[in-house]
């Protein structure tokens, strides 16, 4: 029973360094000349239970409750731009998120996974956590042939994220502070992948993402390829 069901809890906090490259791999738009600031979590309270059902089968349902000082959202520019890039606002953000996943591996090479968070943002200075989803979802595959062929199919859901927008924005009126409120749909995207391991050095590979062509955007104004296939080799020294 003490491997089925292990509570935990604990709590954290840290100094999180922000720089233009760490900004970038959130947000490729990013201008050049934005303010860098480093996220400072105050604290970050999390407890929850985790344990293993059996050898093949695992589970994990946790709680956090975090504050994030000068931490960094995106809003489109408008003065460097025609809202085609991206300029930051740091604010002090608290975040409640549940989470919570289940996965299974089998004996033949063969594994599954399904993990899901939701999160409520409380802002000090902007009336929204802007571009940050209120859930994610993701169900994950994976099959493995004799280290030889490996695939791997991922479903993601991403929930709903409110956009602050300094232009004008048809049939919406602005909010107090003279800008519009946004609301992006939440999308669903499907990837696959496959490789095949010619030797333990020499690799080929294909990978496909967003196979459903479903259209949403990324960040705001910056909508997905409708489908994306990408191949190529992969060579360890």
């Amino acid at each position: 029973f003490n491997d089925i069901f292990v509570p935990y809890a604990g709590m954290t906090g840290n100094v999180e360094r922000v720089g233009y490259r760490t900004l970038t791999e959130s947000n490729p738009w990013v201008l050049h000349q934005v303010p860098v600031v480093n996220t400072i979590n105050r604290f970050r309270f999390f407890g929850g239970f985790r344990g293993s059902v059996s050898d093949n089968l695992s589970f994990n349902i946790g709680v956090s409750y975090q504050k994030g000082d000068n931490t960094p959202l995106f809003v489109n520019d408008t003065v460097f731009s025609r809202e085609n890039r991206f300029s930051v606002i740091y604010d002090d953000v608290t975040t409640l998120s549940f989470s919570g996943e289940v996965s299974f591996l089998s004996n033949q090479g063969w594994g599954v996974g399904l993990s899901g968070r939701i999160f409520s943002y409380d802002t000090e200075n902007e009336d929204e956590a802007w571009h940050l989803p209120t859930y994610e979802f993701a169900v994950n595959g994976s099959y493995n042939l004799y280290d030889k062929f490996i695939a791997g199919i991922t479903l993601n859901l991403i929930g709903n994220r409110q956009v602050k927008s300094l232009w004008p924005v048809p049939n919406q009126e602005p909010e107090d502070g003279g800008y519009y409120n946004v609301e992006l749909d939440p999308y669903l995207d499907l990837g696959l992948s496959i490789e095949y391991r010619y030797t333990s050095r020499l690799s080929l590979f294909v990978e496909a993402n967003n196979l459903t062509a479903t259209k949403y955007d990324i960040y705001y104004r910056f909508p997905a390829q409708r489908a994306l296939v990408l191949g190529g080799a992969k060579y360890s020294f």
